[in-house]
């Protein structure tokens, strides 16, 4: 599954001007430095429902609701934070894959291109490693990489199922990579 990173919380954030947007759903009116106007989310008759253009954030001071632009979406369009970042992100004109992070907190690639690059310059190490393991067990049978293999019990059959590789110092072949 993948989340949305902070930076881009932040860019949202920074993007939208809660007045602009809350005053698309509700009428608000200038009352000193904030804005005041009817709660969207209770009825009322007088006006309790208070956002700050200095602090980016809005207060029902009637039904006790508040909070920043992503949680007024997503209460007033009944969606969920992330559904709220899209919409926010959607109104400001910005590229969410840019932002996309897995579960372990590292950034997914930004495009198809991209990881198929990322596949290709891995693939390119693993075979690196696999030659440079293959070529030191058929140098020196005797030598400590080949004792430690047998003494874990790894054949060649087994090596070449997994792909295993070894790296000790840089070698003379050379890959051609593509460019990245």
């Amino acid at each position: 599954m993948a989340y949305y990173s902070n930076e881009l919380i932040d860019e949202i954030t920074n993007v939208t001007d809660i007045v602009t947007l809350i005053n698309s759903y509700v009428p608000l009116t200038k009352r000193g430095v904030n804005f005041l106007g009817l709660c969207p989310f209770h009825k009322e008759k007088t006006p309790s429902f208070t956002v700050s253009s200095e602090k980016q954030i809005f207060k029902c001071f009637g039904c006790g609701v508040g909070g920043d632009a992503i949680s007024f979406v997503s209460k007033i369009e009944n969606l969920d934070y992330k559904e709220s970042l899209e919409f926010l992100a959607e109104k400001g004109n910005i590229d969410l894959s840019r932002y996309i992070v897995s579960s372990s907190g590292n950034i997914i690639a930004e495009s198809k291109d991209e990881k198929e690059r990322l596949y290709t310059l891995n693939k390119c190490a693993a075979k690196y490693f696999f030659e440079a393991l293959n070529e030191e067990c058929n140098k020196k049978e005797n030598s400590m990489l080949f004792n430690y293999l047998n003494k874990r019990q790894l054949d060649k059959k087994t090596i070449i199922r997994f792909g295993l590789g070894f790296g000790s110092k840089p070698r003379t072949k050379t890959y051609r990579l593509l460019e990245i």
